[in-house]
């Protein structure tokens, strides 16, 4: 468990910050790097329990679920219903924030696979707090900024309450090369091995980086054992520099890597990665609550959050063989020796080493002058949960019961500038006589010549060459809930107490990709598939909806108390619980867990559980039209596979027999291949059998010293 005063004492801006300082929640989903997804989810922070992706961490706000602000598409292919953007919630509200490894599925439903997070808010509040805070890094730099407020006070006699809280805070963010180790980084260069397996397959000259600073000449396009770098007169491989000079190429320290050496002016990888996202964020909540009888209250809540994240650099769009063929959209471009941007030197060098009759090249290039990875998402949301709680007695014994409304809506806006490829084919071939613009509006309609050589590209080249895309994701969650807890009979250790409910849910998610990204049509002929405008593979939008209606209960069963005086056994108590879902698309599916606690003496004890868990299929899974994607895969015969496996004799076996080398080093690992994903309405429920074993020490005259230890273990299909 996670308190207030450990939020407060660390000055976290968001509840992924403090999550970090707990082992069990993985990097990056909890760090204020955030997803990193460019438009489609720049600085959100989702919490990642054990590893297992934050699709299978289910959280919740006072025990209740709380509207995703994933990304329905291919770009967000998990559960909208179960990733919360925690930059959506107030810090200055959490009371505590409590976390179940594995058995919170029975108890809460779909999604608890790894765990659960709860985050409690305060219930009541007297009085005003304010704060203001700035902080600094230890190198004086990714500044932090913060207001609160927070106020509250009774009405009514002590019947009613009311609390709200508002929060600003703002992070800069940081590049890899604001920090020196980082900005050392690796470039993309093959080492120069004579050995290097890639010699026959990727580069006909092993010393042929995958990509320069600022662009590689060669004689010739990629072909398997043909190819030819261009040399100076001392024979010297040559690549251009940001100036369009050209310098011979140093591919640097060698790594062993296919794509990296050290050092070298081959491309940094470095100057176009983010270490921490800026972010912005207004986050307001209110909560009111009022006894209607002695028996009987009524409560509301309202969440508002707007939270902007900022992606500052990503890798630019590229034009390799690696890619494509040349003269094909991503491969090598081919460039005219008369070309008006290239000195007489480089051409005369050039020239030199092509062919005889050749009067063109072709050249690799790292668009950076014309799409620097510059991307914002804005996030917006507001939830509502209203409803009535109270006490009963029943047959002597009080019972309390609760029936609740939640209703919770994001919108996820997306913005980055696009490379138009049709105007970039027209501004690379200087603007000819009679050229079409593309039947997307870019920034500047004025064609205007655009040089391949270096990064010397101004603003009218690269208005006209580039779109400004805008993506929205559309969010929506109805939850209500009726459930009724208490004792209902006595043990020895007890009453065993007992919790019954019930609970519909609803998620609706949509994407529309917006106009770039979906592409246009061949109005000759309405059947073929959609053109893209830019790089990226025509995207489609989607829609999707699923409901749920799920019953659920537990039991504790105390069978020996403190105050019995048995030796050995201080307590021990037994705890089930069990919930079906029928789910409205994948069908009916039960949970359920059972587990307990046994202290041999007051300050130590044993816990354990085992747990059958779910998670539904998401909407993007069920509903998403068939699209390409590039992707990479782990290659099971590459050298860095050879090893594992179930059985990797047989592994290393069959990769010999198939003629591989032991040191074979695979380029779909390193680089993505085009492959396609599409929804599946077909889906069944994931399904995980846990069972964890542990043991606490809460030394009494050690006041708020708790030392834990657990096993977990989760196979999942």
């Amino acid at each position: 468990m996670v308190g207030s005063d450990l939020i407060d004492a660390r000055g976290d801006l968001t509840i992924g910050d403090t999550l970090k300082s707990v082992p069990a929640f993985a990097p990056p989903s909890s760090s204020p790097v955030g997803g990193q997804a460019g438009s489609f989810g720049a600085g959100q922070t989702f919490v990642n329990f054990f590893g297992l992706g934050s699709q299978r961490t289910l959280v919740l706000v006072n025990g209740r679920r709380y509207v995703s602000s994933n990304t329905a598409s291919i770009f967000g292919p998990t559960d909208p219903g179960a990733q919360v953007d925690l930059n959506t919630i107030p810090t200055l509200m959490v009371d505590r924030i409590e976390t179940i490894a594995v058995g919170g599925a029975p108890i809460y439903g779909s999604d608890a696979i790894a765990g659960t997070v709860n985050i409690i808010f305060k219930d009541k509040y007297q009085g005003i707090k304010l704060g203001a805070e700035m902080g600094l890094s230890s190198r004086h730099d990714a500044a932090e900024y913060r207001l609160q407020a927070l106020a509250g006070t009774g009405f009514g006699d002590g019947r009613g309450n009311v609390v709200a809280a508002f929060e600003y805070s703002k992070q800069e963010g940081l590049l890899a090369t604001d920090r020196p180790v980082t900005a050392q980084g690796l470039s993309y260069v093959p080492p120069a091995d004579p050995n290097y397996p890639f010699k026959n397959q990727l580069a006909a000259h092993v010393k042929l980086p995958v990509l320069s600073q600022y662009g590689i000449p060669m004689a010739f396009d990629f072909i398997p054992g043909l190819g030819a770098d261009i040399y100076n007169g001392s024979g010297q491989s040559q690549a251009f520099n940001a100036h369009g000079q050209l310098v011979p190429i140093d591919f640097g320290a060698p790594t062993g890597s296919p794509l990296y050496g050290i050092g070298g002016n081959g491309y940094d990888v470095a100057r176009v990665s983010n270490l921490q996202s800026p972010v912005e964020r207004y986050v307001g909540y209110a909560k009111a609550d009022y006894e209607v009888t002695d028996g009987i209250k009524a409560f509301a809540e309202f969440s508002y959050a707007r939270s902007k994240g900022t992606e500052l650099r990503a890798q630019p769009v590229y034009n390799t063989y690696l890619f494509g063929a040349a003269g094909s959209t991503d491969g090598n471009l081919i460039v005219p020796l008369s070309n008006p941007f290239l000195s007489a030197n480089a051409r005369a060098t050039i020239a030199a080493s092509l062919p005889e009759g050749q009067d063109f090249f072709y050249l690799t290039r790292a668009n950076e002058d014309l799409t620097s990875g510059l991307a914002s998402t804005t996030v917006e949301l507001y939830r509502i949960v209203a409803g009535f709680k109270g006490d009963a007695n029943l047959l002597g014994r009080k019972f309390s019961w609760e029936v609740v409304g939640n209703y919770g809506r994001s919108k996820t806006k997306g913005q980055n500038r696009a490379l138009v490829q049709q105007n970039f084919e027209n501004a690379l071939a200087g603007c000819p006589s009679g050229y079409t613009n593309a039947g997307i509006a870019t920034l500047s309609a004025t064609c205007a010549p655009f040089n391949p050589f270096g990064q010397q590209n101004g603003g009218g080249v690269r208005d006209y060459i580039t779109t400004i895309a805008r993506p929205v994701a559309d969010n929506e969650q109805w939850v209500v809930t009726a459930d009724v807890a208490g004792s209902v009979f006595s043990m020895w250790g007890g009453d065993a107490a007992v919790a019954l409910g019930a609970e519909h849910r609803e998620e609706i998610s949509r994407f529309d990709p917006g106009a770039f990204y979906f592409g246009f049509a061949d109005p000759t002929n309405p059947t073929a598939p959609r053109g893209q405008f830019g790089r990226s593979i025509p995207i489609d939008p989607v829609y999707g909806k699923f409901h749920t209606n799920e019953v659920f209960g537990e039991l504790r069963l105390p069978f020996v108390s403190p105050a019995m005086n048995v030796p050995f056994i201080n307590t021990l108590e037994v705890n089930l619980a069990g919930r079906y879902v029928d789910h409205s698309l994948a069908g009916g599916a039960f949970t359920w867990t059972a587990g307990g606690r046994w202290k041999p003496v007051e300050d130590f004890g044993f816990r354990g559980n085992y747990t059958r868990s779910i998670r539904s299929p998401a909407i993007t899974e069920l509903f998403n039209p068939t699209s390409q994607i590039f992707t990479t895969a782990a290659d099971p015969c590459d050298a860095r596979n050879l090893a594992s496996g179930p059985n990797p004799g047989v592994r290393q076996a069959n990769c010999s027999a198939a003629g591989l080398p032991a040191n074979f080093q695979s380029n779909i690992v390193d680089f993505t291949a085009p492959g396609s994903i599409s929804g599946n309405t077909g889906l069944t429920n994931e399904v995980a059998n846990s069972w964890t074993i542990g043991a606490f020490l809460t030394p009494h005259f050690i006041p708020g010293l708790s030392i834990s230890v657990d096993w977990v273990n989760i196979k999942l299909k």
